[in-house]
């Protein structure tokens, strides 16, 4: 990636060279983001324990960009390891863990459920072990997690490929019309009177 004209910097790493366009940014759309770091963001800003100003610390990553990046929309993503220059580890770790939902724990029968399918590798077992645990609608955690494993099993046995961008594409018989998706979007679904139902 090239930052400021020059390749190969450091200070980027190779995820943050994962772009939406090869089209360098404008002068004007690094202004109007420039604009928002430094005029737009709520104040107090984040101040980190170590004294480290997050927006401060984006923004001195953005300035030195060319292309497009999630930081430009005020989008900190703690996966992208460009911020491994930017941010200590424990700075990291504080960032991550800012205002971290505290999961309930899963209600004993849910776990239990879960258990069964512990240790069983074999396709043939899971789909024994699921036919032989069926929910009521009424149910609501277990029959979500009966129907999600239910689908999961499917992909496996039928050996969709997940990776292929087709993945999803399917039909399915709805009074003679069929269904068609992708990632993405919306299902659409003509029946066989031709007029299409909105999502």
């Amino acid at each position: 990636m090239e930052i400021n004209g020059e390749s190969g910097s450091s200070s980027l790493s190779s995820s943050a060279s994962k772009r939406s366009s090869d089209i360098p940014l404008s002068t004007g759309v690094k202004d109007f983001v420039n604009d928002i770091y430094t005029t737009k963001l709520k104040h107090p800003k984040w101040q980190l324990p170590t004294g480290k100003i997050v927006e401060d610390t984006m923004h001195e990553f953005v300035k030195q960009c060319i292309y497009e990046h999630s930081s430009h929309s005020v989008i900190l993503d703690v996966m992208d390891s460009c911020w491994r220059t930017y941010f200590t580890p424990d700075e990291m770790k504080e960032i991550r863990n800012y205002h971290k939902p505290q999961l309930k724990p899963l209600p004993v029968e849910l776990k239990e459920y879960l258990d069964k399918f512990r240790d069983k590798h074999d396709i043939e077992k899971l789909i024994d072990t699921h036919m032989h645990n069926r929910f009521h609608p009424s149910q609501v955690d277990l029959h979500w997690a009966e129907k999600a494993i239910g689908d999961i099993l499917d992909l496996y046995y039928y050996n969709y490929d997940i990776d292929d961008d087709n993945f999803g594409v399917g039909e399915a018989g709805l009074s003679g019309g069929t269904v068609s998706t992708k990632y993405g979007e919306q299902p659409k679904v003509v029946p066989s009177c031709g007029r299409a139902i909105p999502p």
